[in-house]
């Protein structure tokens, strides 16, 4: 099986030792992380940084991937996870303490199949001969929504993101999405607990599910916001088009010029003026027959 592959990765400020994504590939294994920014205000776990997390979990990801290569890709994130763990030590268990994590994308190109794997809210976007498939894992999105729609309101009534009712209003849903992580009733991460992998979502295709030229893409959500959050694109088939006629650089510069052009989040409310960006596409040349 022959297949081509494209990524990107970009700061939210451009400056690379401030990007808190990563992504990383091992043979027919690739994986896309969206490390969260530590919060101002809050307690750091030994001064851990999220860019700190997803540059180990890489690597742990890579290291598992070498030890049990056809392990299930959920065993694989959970060993990776563990690894990290260990190195974050006893602070991990000081529970009023912030620990950094991120969401996980990844991907197994086997001989006639794929298999996936999506914690947090990343995405997978695999094209079919009716749709494009997304996979995203945004039970976040189930914390506290009346809190977040009270923190957009105050950008769509033109107060900006520096607003201290708007800055208060993040931070306390930071608070609470941080009790609620990795609980039942709440949502599923990678941090210090390698059973989040248990509650990641995991499937997998065959090829011949798929269209006649497989399409995949892992990305981050800073790489989706122009379908997921601005006007740019109108579904995920328009977004995937996009980055296979043009590339992930040209998509991600539309993204960049409609947050250049509405800085205080007015014309398109969202938590964050701007966010790291990620995305790996790649294009499957099927084998004959299969």
């Amino acid at each position: 099986m022959r297949f081509s592959c494209t990524c990107i990765t970009e700061s939210k400020d451009g400056k690379p030792e401030h990007n808190e994504d990563c992504f990383g590939f091992l043979g027919d294994t690739y994986w896309v992380l969206d490390g969260a920014t530590s919060p101002l205000g809050m307690k750091i776990v030994h001064g851990l940084t999220a860019k700190w997390y997803v540059s180990e979990l890489s690597r742990a990801i890579a290291r598992a991937v070498l030890r049990a290569h056809d392990a299930p890709l959920r065993e694989i994130l959970r060993s990776a996870i563990r690894d990290v763990s260990r190195k974050m030590g006893r602070g991990q268990l000081q529970m009023r303490a912030y620990s950094p994590s991120a969401t996980v994308v990844m991907v197994r190109l086997a001989d006639t199949h794929l298999e996936y794997v999506v914690l947090g809210d990343s995405y997978l976007l695999i094209n079919t001969p009716r749709s494009v498939m997304c996979v995203c894992d945004d039970r976040i999105r189930t914390v506290n929504p009346a809190r977040r729609a009270q923190a957009l309101e105050i950008l769509r009534n033109g107060a900006g993101f520096e607003d201290e009712r708007f800055v208060s209003l993040k931070l306390q849903l930071v608070e609470e999405e941080h009790a609620l992580r990795n609980r039942p009733g709440g949502y599923w991460i990678a941090s210090a607990d390698p059973s989040a992998a248990d509650e990641a979502y995991v499937g997998q295709l065959a090829y011949t599910e798929l269209s006649s030229d497989p399409e995949l893409l892992l990305s981050t959500d800073g790489f989706v916001r122009g379908y997921t959050t601005y006007d740019i694109f109108h579904s995920w088939g328009e977004l995937l088009m996009d980055v296979r006629d043009h590339g992930p650089a040209h998509v991600l510069a539309k993204v960049r010029q409609v947050e250049l052009a509405d800085p205080g989040g007015l014309r398109f409310p969202r938590m964050s003026r701007t966010d790291d960006a990620t995305a790996v596409y790649l294009r499957i040349e099927k084998r004959l027959g299969v």
